[in-house]
């Protein structure tokens, strides 16, 4: 639409920095959890895995995520549009005869 009416887009600034800090996030997290133990037994330490496989994790990660834009507007807008078909019931419970009380408390 922004390019029809020649201005400048005003979601891409707000866009581009939502899905910047998601995958950065997403980055910082699989760098941090993803670690693998070398050493001898006694002196274990932890060395990153390759920032390329993470990268690359982190931008699945991504494409994940933003697929279900589409999926949930897809879900709302058919929701919205095809008619309900459940009738709901009310169930009747048919429990025992208790008789219940209200306590009331006393005041001092």
């Amino acid at each position: 639409m922004a390019i029809a009416r020649n201005s400048s887009p005003m979601l891409l600034p707000v866009t581009s920095l939502t899905v910047t800090l998601s995958m950065l996030g997403m980055f910082v997290g699989l760098r941090h959890t993803q670690t693998k133990l070398t050493g001898q037994e006694g002196r274990r330490r932890r060395v990153p895995l390759s920032v390329l496989i993470t990268l690359i994790q982190t931008l699945f990660g991504t494409f994940y995520m933003l697929h279900w834009l589409p999926v949930m507007a897809s879900t709302t807008a058919r929701m919205s549009i095809r008619p309900k078909r459940l009738k709901w019931v009310k169930t009747v419970h048919h429990g025992s005869n208790e008789v219940w009380l209200d306590v009331m408390q006393d005041e001092g």
